[in-house]
């Protein structure tokens, strides 16, 4: 049975059967940032956030396979911003900031992007002052976004220019985002294949027998895989960190067909084996479309070959 979990805020409907709630239902999954703030309509505050940020390639949009909204790299990162700006806020990091008394308050977070002159881009935010939700919402935001601010801007400056919200930090050692040649490296062909075959170019899986699909795409993999160490080997930069679930890992490249344009980013995990030597464990693989939406969340990657 595969089970979902679910975060306090998040609205559910259920059957009731004496004291136990059966056969919840999520209403519509939720994420942190909007449950702790009301944000407006979605397409207007990302327009309104893209066009403060510096220009992007690719325009925060989705190049493989592009979706029916605009900017979807950009609400993807600003979701898992915040979401880890609540973690490093829960040890104690300086990651919001309120001003002001009583009903005057505002609040702000840094987003992590910058306006094309390298100037910090906050997010500010007035007490919410709407009338209180109906009561199948279980919770109430209690901020509404009021704008996205230069640091130089007065609204901004008076409120916090004492003492600004940090950005998001992801790492401590540099160390981590670094690819070392050295290393063992342990490859899971069929756990890839088994688990992420759709995501491989359609030429290798369409009109195909399951088992024939999947046994073109280990013969493509295992091709492919040397070449993308020498690549890798060659210039450490191919290997792109990415932040996922709490762990930094590395993109690496697939050229699966032409060798000229990488069709697949594998994942490198940092691991530790029986002797606590460490090792790279590559047991997934992603789209380029994920692997940039994943990259995008710490820096904007080496365009050599993961581009929006």
């Amino acid at each position: 049975m595969h089970e979902k979990t679910l975060e306090a805020g998040e609205r559910v409907e259920f059957k009731r059967k004496s004291n136990f709630a059966t056969a919840v239902k999520r209403l519509h999954a939720t994420s942190r940032l909007y449950r702790w703030a009301v944000m407006g309509k979605e397409s207007d505050w990302l327009a309104a956030l893209r066009r403060i940020a510096a220009q992007e390639e690719g325009d925060w949009n989705y190049s493989v396979h592009p979706s029916h909204q605009k900017y979807p790299v950009l609400k993807s990162y600003l979701k898992y911003t915040f979401k880890q700006l609540e973690e490093e806020a829960a040890y104690g990091a300086h990651t919001f900031a309120i001003s002001g008394q009583g009903e005057n308050q505002l609040a702000a977070f840094n987003t992590g992007l910058e306006t094309e002159y390298y100037t910090p881009i906050y997010a500010m935010f007035r007490l919410n002052d709407s009338p209180a939700a109906p009561s199948l919402d279980v919770h109430r935001p209690d901020w509404k976004l009021e704008g996205f601010f230069q640091e130089s801007d007065g609204p901004f400056r008076r409120a916090f220019g004492g003492s600004p919200p940090i950005q998001a930090t992801y790492y401590t050692d540099l160390t981590d985002l670094l690819f070392y040649p050295d290393r063992r490296r342990s490859l899971d062909k069929e756990h890839i294949v088994k688990d992420n075959l759709k995501r491989f170019p359609e030429y290798i899986w369409r009109d195909k027998p399951l088992q024939q699909a999947r046994e073109e795409a280990v013969s493509y993999l295992e091709a492919m895989w040397v070449k993308t160490m020498r690549r890798v080997e060659r210039n450490y930069k191919v290997a792109v960190p990415q932040y996922y679930c709490g762990q930094l890992q590395l993109l690496l490249p697939l050229y699966l067909l032409d060798g000229k344009s990488a069709d697949l980013a594998a994942v490198a995990s940092h691991c530790f084996d029986d002797s606590g030597n460490p090792y790279y464990d590559v047991a997934t693989a992603l789209t380029l479309d994920q692997a940039y939406n994943n990259a995008r969340l710490l820096t904007k990657p080496d365009k050599d070959w993961l581009r929006p």
